[in-house]
């Protein structure tokens, strides 16, 4: 989840990997993709144990 949100976020905000300059935009760019996944993780993970229960 976490590096589908990395590869694919630039091209939803109509930028490229090109255009990222600084490691301010590198860094807003990896914490958005980890708190992205975090929060997948996290709705999934009750899914995945009850699941793993039965």
């Amino acid at each position: 989840m976490t590096a589908i949100t990395f590869f694919i976020t630039p091209g939803m905000t109509q930028s490229s990997f090109a255009n990222m300059g600084y490691w301010v935009d590198w860094g807003n760019l990896l914490l958005y993709a980890a708190a992205f996944g975090a929060v997948g993780g996290a709705l999934a993970w009750p899914v995945a144990a009850m699941m793993r229960r039965a």
